[in-house]
Order: structure tokens, then sequence, then C-alpha cells
């Protein structure tokens, strides 16, 4: 029987795509309004497709094809397919592919690029067998913070704070700056982003898609902090409240501009963020970081776990 690939437009089928991404990414689960929300503040000059792939009644997954207008590689195509694991169908991996990659050139590909995690080795075999090559690898990594202590930062976390570097939440620097914050918090992130490992490199996104997503309602700000030196955002980090599930933590970008880097910024706002989210009910966080990237050790000496890694391959169109 051959597979249906219908647009996803309606509430019923975003419905559906959450629920089959949050199956594949367990660590990561989300919701139908979460996953509306990014389509909405999505740049319109890059049309994305989302696709919710049947076979008859049954949903076997949800599908994407994106333009990587974050991706510094001209015409370079993100793809995914989060197959339901229940439904252990990769042998329909090949007619979604075909569809998923000839759509892609339609826009105009040149190149395809995909993320799989390490735990669904069909899915990479196959992948391999079709002639994506590995590009990088990122452990995704836990935290549990019940078994998290604070103690032997504290020190460091007091110097700090009776240095010249300020440490606050971004919801008070939003609130000292409610003309520029978010311009200046863009200004911090896609200067920082230049420097952080990534298959096809960075371009930095449109401000009018950031602005449009850090005012959104599922933006969860009040885990951010940031440290400033002289009033200017030397280095800050990130974490989301999960929107299907607020005791776990996803984080964002931790990272300092150049000047600031090894003076301990990172760990001490690190240090910070969870202690404030084991107050504010979180119990679990993750993050993933490149395997070479000094921060995935950092993270390991504050605890955190490797679990498995996310793996990206790409081939030319």
């Amino acid at each position: 029987m051959a597979l249906i690939f219908d647009p996803i437009v309606s509430d019923e089928h975003f419905e559906s795509a959450a629920r089959l991404f949050s199956a594949f990414n367990p660590s990561m689960p989300t919701t139908a309004k979460s996953l509306k929300n990014h389509a909405a503040t999505h740049p319109p000059e890059f049309p994305a497709h989302r696709l919710l792939v049947s076979e008859g009644t049954t949903e076997l997954g949800y599908a994407r094809v994106v333009p990587g207008f974050w991706l510094a590689e001209p015409n370079l195509f993100s793809l995914s397919f989060f197959l339901d694991p229940h439904a252990d169908r990769w042998d329909a991996l090949p007619e979604v592919f075909d569809t998923l990659e000839e759509l892609a050139r339609q826009y105009g590909a040149m190149g395809f690029q995909i993320w799989v995690p390490s735990h669904y080795p069909a899915y990479i075999k196959f992948l391999e067998a079709r002639e994506f090559s590995w590009e990088q690898s990122n452990p995704e990594s836990m935290l549990n913070l019940s078994e998290f202590d604070p103690t032997p930062y504290q020190a460091e976390l007091d110097a700090m704070q009776n240095s010249e570097v300020r440490i606050i939440r971004l919801t008070e620097f939003a609130a000292e700056r409610p003309d520029t914050w978010i311009r200046d918090y863009y200004n911090w992130e896609m200067e920082v982003m230049h420097d952080v490992p990534l298959a096809g490199g960075f371009s930095e996104i449109p401000f009018e898609t950031y602005e449009k997503r850090m005012q959104s309602e599922e933006e969860s700000p009040e885990l951010f902090f940031v440290a400033l030196v002289d009033g200017e955002i030397a280095a800050s980090t990130m974490l989301h409240r999960n929107p299907a599930d607020s005791t776990i933590g996803n984080t964002g970008l931790t990272g300092c501009r150049r000047p600031f880097r090894r003076k301990g910024l990172a760990r001490v706002l690190k240090v910070t963020c969870f202690a404030a989210a084991r107050e504010a009910g979180v119990t679990k966080i993750y993050t993933d970081n490149e395997e070479n990237n000094p921060m995935f050790q950092l993270n390991l000496d504050l605890g955190f776990r490797e679990i498995y890694q996310h793996r990206a391959y790409g081939k030319k169109a």
C-alpha cells in the first residue's frame, strides 16, 4: 500500500505530529501548541513543508523538509522523519526519503542534512546505505537535579558576584531595557554561535524571526541567565521549560563572547541556572554538545552523563 503524505495544517494533524515527535525524542517531548507556534514564527521567505506520513489509517511518522536558513552552506536542506518507534516500520524509510528528497530538489536543494539519534541503528544503517555520510556527533547528556550539589561552587559564585560581573535573569535584563533587550540578546547569540561547531556552518537567522520567537508565549526565558560586564552581555545560559513536561529542562545555548572566555563565567551561569531550575520544580535537564566542544566536558564535570548521541548525516542532492 502506497504511503500518504498529508500537509500538516489542522489541529488534529499538529496533535499527531506532536505525539510522533515525542515518541521519537523522549528527552524532548513537545505539544501541538509548541509545533504550531514554531510554524507561525518560521520565516516565510524560506518555505517549510511539514507532512504527516500514513499508511491507510495508521500514522507512521512526522516529516519535515526545511531550507537550512541557519546554515552557511548554500541550498542545504534539513530533512527530518520522526518515525513512530512503536510501529517499527523501518521498511517505510525508502519511500519516505524518495518523497522528501524530491520535494527538496523541487525547491532548489543542492544538499541534504539529517540528524538521527544513535539508538536507532536501523535508521543509521538505512542512511549509510543511501550514501549519506556522517558529519558530526553531539552527545546527549542528562543531569538529575536531585543529585546536583552547588555547594562546591559557592565560593566561585560569591567571588563572581563581588567582581565587576553582574549575574541576573534575562527577565530582569528585559525589564531594565524594554526597548533593546531582544536586539542585545540577539547580537550576543549570533556572535557566539559563529564559534559553535555545526555541520554545514552557521548563518545568522533573520532578526524578525528571532524577535517573534522570543516574544511568543511558548518561550520560557525565566530560566535564562546573563552575565553583564559594564552593562553589556558577556555570557549567557538558556534553559527551556519543556512544553510537554514542566519537570524537564532542555538547554539552549551557553556561551561567552571571546574576550570573556576562560574566566569561569559559563560554569557560574550554569550552576546558578540549575539551582533556580530545581527551585522551580525541574527534576531533569537534557543537553547536547558537539563531542569535542569544551562545553561537553564542562557538563560532564557538573554531573551530566551521556545517554546517546545525535548524529548528523549529509549528502549532495
